[in-house]
């Protein structure tokens, strides 16, 4: 399936054009499990399939949908100025994804961001309701702002955000790549200026089935002209050494072997599992990347051989946190040493598209 979509100005010329290969399954999945869509997810889904079918005259400008034959949804759309095509953007399998208006949500104050590590986009937006319309001047540039969200079809990807301004001049503010991941659109800290709230979704897959993939939180700016990390409202403060030394504790109870019926002496080493680089994850997104190699010393010290897994275990007469890996996973073909895995790690990291923002966030630890 391909998405294509254009940018053309006043005399119809293309500026930029783009295609991008995806193939999917008429599913919503990530519709379903959205924070934003909590209750009837069939009755949001429809309603905004509905928004996304539905012309809008913005001032001088027209969000025109392209719809499929049922006129159930849009399978793509058209900015115009006074008749002229400024954007184009469609899904060449028509009946496959969608697209919509985003309405961003209201806010009348500071919005309070936990300062924990497991953040999540429930934790901050608390609240779906009431809803802005969709015009609102999201970006804070003081015109009308168009934000239109693109589903390829797929079974839970691929969401796409691109920014619009509809003032004098038509500005394309760029686009949001939410892959797997829905974003949220709020003034989280009451500027004039939305902020989107979603997950950075670079690691699925990596070394593990897509429901073990962390996928850890992002605020994303709207102001200045393109999304970018929001590294005051993402930041926390460092965890103390006693914190880091609990989450270790955590993590090496679920990583190191134990006797099982198959065999009463457990071979030495841990079990890499995605639990690891999850909590690394989080620390480095939340600004405290010193913390998160410190957690990796702690967890695997040097000389000791890891190995690869991929699925749990409970161990015998224990339940919660105690858990441990199949043992028979911890053959030779599922070694991964040291500092092969950092390194690994490292070059996935450096793939986000957030990479130069998060090591601006975490300087001289990245």
């Amino acid at each position: 399936m391909n998405l294509i979509f254009a940018e053309l100005n006043s005399d119809m010329r293309i500026l930029a054009t783009k295609t991008v290969s995806l193939v999917g399954l008429v599913l919503f999945s990530s519709l379903l499990a959205s924070p934003v869509y909590a209750g009837d997810a069939t009755d949001e889904i429809d309603r905004l399939w509905k928004l996304g079918a539905k012309q809008h005259r913005i001032g001088q400008y027209t969000y025109s949908p392209i719809v499929t034959k049922d006129k159930a949804k849009a399978w793509g759309f058209e900015i115009q100025k006074n008749h002229k095509r400024l954007f184009l953007c469609r899904n060449d399998a028509k009946e496959l994804g969608a697209c919509w208006p985003v309405e961003p949500v209201a806010a009348k104050a500071v919005t309070s961001i936990p300062a924990s590590l497991d953040r999540t986009v429930e934790t901050i937006i608390k609240s779906e309701k009431p809803k802005l319309a969709i015009d609102y001047s999201s970006t804070g540039d003081g015109h009308p702002n168009l934000i239109v969200e693109t589903w390829t079809g797929g079974m839970h990807c691929c969401f796409d955000y691109r920014i619009f301004s509809l003032g004098p001049k038509f500005k394309n503010f760029g686009i949001i790549h939410g892959l797997d991941s829905s974003f949220i659109f709020k003034d989280l800290d009451n500027d004039g200026a939305c902020e989107a709230i979603g997950y950075d979704c670079n690691y699925r897959y990596w070394n593990v089935c897509f429901a073990e993939s962390p996928s850890p939180l992002v605020i994303l700016r709207l102001k200045d002209g393109a999304p970018r990390l929001a590294i005051a409202l993402m930041r926390t403060t460092p965890p103390s050494p006693a914190m880091i030394q609990a989450m270790a504790s955590d993590l090496i109870t679920l990583t190191r072997a134990k006797p099982s019926k198959s065999r009463k002496t457990p071979p030495k080493g841990i079990f890499v599992s995605s639990k690891l680089w999850k909590e690394m994850l989080e620390l480095i997104y939340t600004g405290n990347a010193k913390q998160a190699w410190e957690l990796f010393d702690l967890v695997w010290p040097k000389g000791v051989q890891g190995y690869w897994s991929s699925s749990f275990i409970q161990n015998e007469k224990e339940a919660g946190m105690n858990q441990c890996l199949d043992l028979a996973l911890g053959h030779t073909s599922n070694k991964i040493g040291r500092q092969e895995f950092l390194k690994s790690f490292k070059e996935q990291l450096s793939k986000s598209e957030y990479w130069s923002q998060l090591k601006e966030m975490n300087p001289g630890s990245l």
